[in-house]
């Protein structure tokens, strides 16, 4: 990257930090930088436009309605923040188009080819859907939403559709098998893959324990 992209590298960070301050789902500025730095480490091994993946790695929440709790997640702050900045338009569309199509849900309601930038962003996020952090941030979340932490009357939804996906049902083990543990097979990129791994391994080796020590067996 040259000085003028890193120069406004470090104002969009700024810019989503403050955003971020206190925000309490696991979905907070911390949850930002780790995507961010998944999403470089992934690119010095998969290639990739770096100004466009930490652009949109550092901007892929900003409209997201889980957060914004608005009836569409059209990437509009996102928009306004990289026309302010005056990034040219091809590198914007993209970075918007990422933004806006990067999330689980979206996967589920939209099939189409993805470029690199993408894929890296997008496994740069499910990794921290994963593994320990991963399985804090379920329940953070959860909390936030009122969901029991677990309720055995409820069965995980299999092939859950994008229309019941919104509908944030259910109890929060039920999220990891609706989608957490879907997420290892669903990561695009060789290096996403391979470090998806053992995150998603930690996380079933957490559930068994979880159930152990539900039926007092541990």
């Amino acid at each position: 990257m040259n000085s003028r992209q890193k120069d406004l590298i470090k104002l969009t960070e700024k810019f989503v930090r403050k955003k971020f301050s206190g925000e309490g789902t696991g979905h907070d500025w911390w949850h930002v930088a780790a995507v961010r730095r998944n999403a470089v480490n992934i690119s010095k091994r998969e290639g990739g436009d770096r100004f466009v993946i930490e652009l949109a790695a550092l901007l892929h929440e900003l409209d997201d309605i889980k957060l914004t709790h608005e009836k569409s997640d059209k990437p509009v702050t996102a928009a306004r923040w990289l026309a302010r900045l005056g990034v040219d338009k091809q590198r914007r569309m993209l970075i918007l188009r990422i933004v806006e199509r990067m999330s689980f849900r979206k996967s589920l309601e939209v099939r189409a080819q993805k470029p690199l930038e993408q894929q890296i962003v997008e496994d740069a996020d499910r990794l921290e859907v994963l593994g320990a952090i991963g399985i804090a941030r379920v329940f953070a979340f959860g909390g936030k939403l009122g969901r029991p932490m677990y309720d055995p009357m409820v069965k995980p939804r299999k092939n859950i559709t994008y229309a019941q996906y919104i509908q944030r049902g259910g109890d929060s083990i039920s999220h990891f098998y609706e989608k957490v543990l879907l997420l290892k097979n669903r990561m695009n990129t060789r290096t996403g893959k391979k470090l998806a791994k053992s995150r998603h391994n930690f996380v079933v080796k957490f559930l068994r324990e979880f159930f152990k020590e539900w039926k007092g067996k541990a």
